[in-house]
């Protein structure tokens, strides 16, 4: 059958200079922005967000937040995105919020260096590369039970989950790590462990390679 020939092989990422020297220092989300990085839609969780962001502004008037990303393939709606924005948020949240748009991967590194914390709302999401990013730099994630960041979260360890759909709960969550910044800079600090130890592309090559070594054995009754 289909399934004794079928191998899995997961995602890998990339390690960098730039990551590790990020890796090294703390990130607490009182000290660094509480950043979403993404494209704006509703099964990325973008409504929830905008909500828990709207309290957290007004119950943390020093909390920073960057919202980068957007839909740079339709200008329209991300102006419409940011605008349902900012109607939310407070009048005075002023230069408390950063919306740098769709970012490079040289100012996506810059940011990632600097987040305090990494929020990924979605819906629903088939792996999570940006979660992983974000925990190979050192960056606390909160994260929603959303699919594939619930093989990369283990919540309490090396991050938070969250349920999806609920944005009191995401903003418990990033209240909870606001008033314990040490122990979320030590979730960022044991993500950054794991993201290399599990899932960098040395750790996942031996695996690969396995998956092709036997994809190249010939087997009994198979076409040559």
């Amino acid at each position: 059958g289909l399934t004794d020939r079928l191998v899995l092989t997961p995602l890998g990422i990339e390690d960098s200079t730039t990551a590790r020297e990020a890796a090294a220092r703390a990130h607490r989300p009182d000290a660094g922005p509480i950043v979403f990085l993404g494209r704006f839609s509703d099964v990325k969780g973008c409504q929830d967000w905008w909500q828990a962001l709207a309290a957290l502004a007004r119950s943390h008037p020093g909390a920073r937040f960057v919202v980068a990303g957007g839909l740079p393939d339709n200008p329209r709606a991300e102006r419409r995105w940011l605008g349902g924005l900012r109607d939310a948020l407070p009048a005075d949240v002023g230069a408390r919020l950063q919306t740098p748009g769709w970012l490079d991967p040289d100012a996506r590194a810059a940011l990632l260096s600097e987040a305090g914390l990494l929020v990924s709302p979605s819906w629903t999401e088939t792996f999570g590369l940006g979660v992983l990013e974000a925990m190979l730099y050192g960056v606390p994630v909160l994260s929603t039970r959303s699919g594939g960041p619930e093989s990369l979260i283990q919540s309490g360890h090396n991050g938070l989950l969250c349920e999806t759909h609920d944005p009191a709960a995401l903003t418990q969550c990033v209240q909870d790590m606001l008033r314990a910044p040490e122990w979320a800079a030590a979730l960022g600090r044991q993500a950054a462990r794991d993201a290399r130890a599990r899932w960098s592309w040395q750790a996942q090559l031996p695996e690969l390679l396995k998956a092709y070594q036997q994809a190249l054995v010939p087997r009994e009754g198979g076409l040559s």
